[in-house]
């Protein structure tokens, strides 16, 4: 990412389930600030219920020249997850990735 840059990732989500994807705020720092919401799908004449959406995740790179960081996000139930942990490997429910900062694309 650039300085500034603003990234959006998406994630299919059935909230219905109890299911929801949640980040383990390791990314929301002075360097990005991380924002979530969940967007119902678009109504249409087929509608159903049950059909899922996404939980939209807004990324935005403060102005700083050289960061990294990982970013984590777990595909879980809100009560099995303790707030203050660190999300682990679980196979198809987790996500991780690194989001670097840097002034030009030669020192991503």
């Amino acid at each position: 990412m650039s300085p500034g840059e603003i990234v959006k990732a998406f994630v299919k989500e059935i909230p219905g389930t109890g299911y929801i994807w949640m980040n383990d705020d390791s990314l929301d720092d002075e360097n990005f600030n991380v924002i979530h919401k969940y967007e119902r799908a678009p109504p249409s004449e087929n509608a159903m219920v049950g059909v899922p959406g996404a939980r939209v995740y807004t990324i935005t790179a403060a102005n700083v020249s050289q960061v990294s960081r990982n970013f984590s996000i777990k595909l879980a139930r809100p009560w099995e997850v303790p707030a203050d942990s660190k999300f682990e490997d679980h196979g198809d429910t987790f996500i991780n990735f690194v989001i670097k900062i840097a002034d030009k694309a030669s020192d991503l």
